[in-house]
């Protein structure tokens, strides 16, 4: 199972952020795309990732900044350790605030 859920200015994702729950938090990250102020995404309440879900939050992140300031909050350490692994820890980094 996987949530996301708006408020303000904050997206919080949590559960399960693998392949095969993505579908279930589509509809809210399209909405995210069109609010024009600052984003923090929460993924604190995230409880296992996999590189399809690592990936769409990247990409997530990469498009919302083209639009406004967009940061990252409550990276767990297997998340950021996910991250290390993957070799996306980089890329991420610009965003972890």
């Amino acid at each position: 199972m996987l949530t996301c859920q708006s408020a303000a200015d904050t997206l919080s994702i949590a559960g399960k952020l693998q392949v095969h729950f993505l579908d279930q938090i589509l509809d809210c990250l399209r909405a995210a795309l069109d609010q024009p102020q600052a984003l923090t995404v929460d993924v604190s309440g995230v409880s296992e990732v996999d590189l399809a879900g690592l990936q769409l939050l990247l990409s997530f992140l990469r498009t919302r900044q083209a639009i406004s300031p967009t940061s990252l909050r409550g990276a767990q350490p297997f998340l950021s350790k996910a991250m290390q692994l993957s070799g996306l820890d980089s890329h991420f980094a610009a965003h972890l605030s």
